[in-house]
């Protein structure tokens, strides 16, 4: 037992031992290192006083978890080639000690070219981040990314080339993996070709498929960074150097969120402002301002452009393959074009609550389909290519038409409402380009099941609206809404069948309900076959309007009445304020002349059907109408019938009483004992307890 115990003690003293290799192994020595315009390539560079002078020997010393500060000053021809890589919990940083540090080249005007040719070169290592330096007069910034790179708080411009050059190839050559997770933050990049170089880009990033079917690059981040002052070519580029299969090897997950981006120029030979094949991508929060470029070129899949502003540019001229994109909540005003969205090519795009100014809507060109515009509240108008099609949507099922401007008269529309909105489908099935403008109205319908149409009829708001509508007996109750009506103002609502809505059910007599101070009166319906609804005004509140109709026989505004031969019925309208002259037709006499109350009587004599109609009208020439229609039926004799026994208030001597129920009796439980089981896990518990015992005591 003794020997147990030394062998035991040996064994823990092994496995320290071997824990505590394993996690010097993992270990990374981190350090400090000190580079300075007054500084010596001889000193040990781990502190200021002994510094390195070049940045060229200083980077190349580096290693994983090293921090390399930068002392401020100019670092004349200077640049920084990286050797080595970090790690994930160990990032190699360059980073500014105080000011700004300024890497700084030589434009040679004569020659037109810029020295040296970069001022940061990754070589593909990855975990690398660049933080506070201004980059000026060399041929490109920083170029050669590797993986998990962040460049923060650089100001990078007054070059010859490119600004950020991130060349993925070959990354995915030498590493087998696609480039990611790059960030750009804070940043300022500006002014690159200041030689009148046709070609560079501001930002260039070029992603490369590492294996077939994977993206060709993944997470790319642009934050918060001012971007202007490139007179040419691509100001976001991000470009791939794969077969076009851009679903699986487009750059993936780019996201450029909060930036502004302005002041650039204009060049014929290549004039995108974004450029490339994306995927699953976001575009949010960004200005633009002041480019003399179109828009987006290239591969777009499921890419959302959101939130961001457009003044005085080319617009979105989205050239290229668009799937599943979503443009939304943009606002796009002083466009240096006729059109806010051009769409070349693409399927099932959604443009929502976007806001344009001055210009068409958008153009849709070339094999254009499915297309939305969502949410629209004020008219829009768009071109159509041939075999273009594209839908509309109108908020709270708002009506609108389509009106036809000039090109081809060949096209088809269906409209229809539904619980969403109201929505069109349009085709141009013309051979040439056709310009179309849709404008909404101000009424709504929105039904609770199924989606039905609308016609109008006549639109004369804030007097008069006539439309017809057809829904099934499927979509139930259709709520209607009509807005921009004048205040305070009382207006009938007529249905085909003849009956008036009174603000909870439709009526059989005239009624009017007020449009209140918004301008708006409401009415819902579910009785449905096809029907016309007519609504008028008829004048502020306070002008003459029958509010109360009663007759004598149902004693309430029924204007249907059955009565037999010989039944004398009254009748009384009463209106909302004086009326001069009240003139009754059907009736034997009436009173109420100069009054808001008028009565009549009429005594039906003989069988028929009669019809009774009262006219109200004052100086304004204001009239209202009330009609009742009358059935006089032949009055039949009454014979007497016998007399019915009273009821028996005893029981019958034929029911037996009831017989009583006798109580349920339920038999207590069986009292049970432990089971076979429980005994033996029992067993097996106290067994294990004592073999322990035994064990530690040894």
């Amino acid at each position: 037992m003794i020997g147990s115990r030394v062998w035991f003690k040996e064994m823990k003293k092994l496995l320290f031992g071997f824990v505590l290799i394993i996690t010097l192994m993992g270990t990374v020595v981190a350090t400090d290192y000190y580079v300075s315009p007054t500084g010596d390539d001889s000193n040990t560079g781990t502190s200021v006083e002994s510094a390195w002078r070049t940045l060229s020997y200083a980077c190349s010393q580096l290693t994983a978890g090293d921090t390399l500060w930068v002392v401020n000053g100019t670092y004349q021809d200077d640049y920084c080639s990286l050797s080595a890589s970090g790690t994930s919990t160990s990032w190699i940083t360059i980073r500014a000690y105080n000011g700004t540090p300024v890497i700084n080249g030589t434009f040679n005007e004569t020659a037109g070219t810029c020295s040296p040719s970069y001022a940061v070169r990754f070589n593909y290592n990855d975990y690398i981040r660049i933080i506070g330096l201004r980059i000026r007069y060399v041929d490109d910034g920083l170029v050669r990314f590797g993986s998990h790179v962040k460049v923060e708080d650089v100001d990078v411009g007054q070059i010859c080339g490119y600004a950020i050059f991130i060349d993925s190839h070959l990354y995915a050559i030498n590493t087998g993996n696609a480039l990611n997770h790059i960030w750009i933050n804070n940043s300022s990049i500006h002014d690159t070709a200041i030689n009148g170089d046709t070609g560079p880009n501001l930002i260039h990033i070029a992603g490369a498929q590492a294996d077939e079917g994977e993206p060709a690059g993944h997470h790319i981040f642009l934050y918060n960074n001012n971007i202007y002052g490139s007179g040419l070519h691509q100001i976001l580029n991000f470009q791939n150097y794969n077969p076009p299969d851009y679903t699986n090897v487009g750059l993936h997950s780019v996201f450029v969120i909060n930036n502004t981006i302005h002041d650039l120029g204009f060049n014929p030979s290549g004039m995108w402002t974004i450029y490339g094949a994306l995927v699953n991508s976001t575009f949010e929060n960004n200005t633009f301002q002041n480019i003399n470029k179109y828009g987006i070129a290239g591969q777009m899949i499921n890419v959302t452009f959101r939130n961001n502003i457009l003044n005085n540019t080319d617009g979105l001229y989205l050239w290229g393959k668009l799937d599943n994109c979503i443009f939304e909540n943009n606002i796009i005003r002083n466009v240096n074009n006729y059109f806010a969205f051009g769409v070349y090519d693409g399927i099932n795009t959604t443009f929502r609550n976007n806001t344009v100014e001055g210009v068409h809507y958008g153009r849709f060109r070339g094999s254009s389909t499915n297309h939305t515009i969502e949410n629209q509240t004020q008219p829009v108008s768009f071109i159509l290519g041939s075999g273009a099609t594209i839908m509309v949507s109108y908020p709270s099922g708002r009506y609108f038409e389509l009106s036809y401007t000039s090109g081809d008269t060949s096209y088809t529309m269906s409209k229809h409402h539904t619980a969403d909105g109201c929505v069109a489908k349009l085709q141009n099935t013309g051979t040439t380009e056709s310009y179309f403008t849709l404008t909404p109205y101000n009424f709504s319908a929105i039904p609770q099941y199924q989606p039905g149409t609308i016609t109008l009829n006549s639109y004369d708001l804030p007097s008069s609206l006539n439309f017809t509508a057809n829904f099934t007996t499927a979509s139930g109750n259709v709520n209607f809404s009509v807005w921009s009506l004048r205040p305070n103002h009382l207006y009938t609502i007529k249905r085909s069948d003849g009956k008036y809505w009174d603000g909870s059910g439709w009526v059989d007599t005239i009624t009017a309900i007020s449009s209140g101070a918004d301008g708006e009166i409401s009415f819902s319906n579910s009785e449905w076959s096809t029907e016309t609804f007519v609504v008028t005004d008829q004048g502020p509140v306070g002008e003459p309007l029958i509010t109360s109709v009663w007759n004598s026989v149902t004693q309430d505004s029924s204007s249907e009445i059955t009565i037999e031969e010989g039944t004398t019925v009254e009748y009384r309208v009463v209106a909302d304020q004086t009326i001069n002259t009240w003139t009754w037709s059907g009736v034997d006499s009436h009173t109420g002349d100069g009054s808001d109350t008028s009565e009549a009587t009429k005594y039906y004599g003989t069988p028929g059907t009669f019809y009774v109609t009262v006219y109200g009208s004052n100086a304004n020439g204001n009239t209202q109408t009330v009609t009742w229609t009358i059935d006089v039926n032949r009055k039949q004799t009454e014979w007497p019938s016998e007399p019915t026994p009273p009821p028996s208030t005893g029981p019958s001597p034929s029911q037996p009483l009831p017989t009583p129920t006798p109580p349920i009796v339920v038999p207590p439980p069986p009292e049970q004992g432990m089971t076979n089981e429980q005994l033996f896990a029992i067993v097996v518990i106290i067994v294990s307890a004592i073999a322990l015992v035994i064990i530690i005591k040894s």
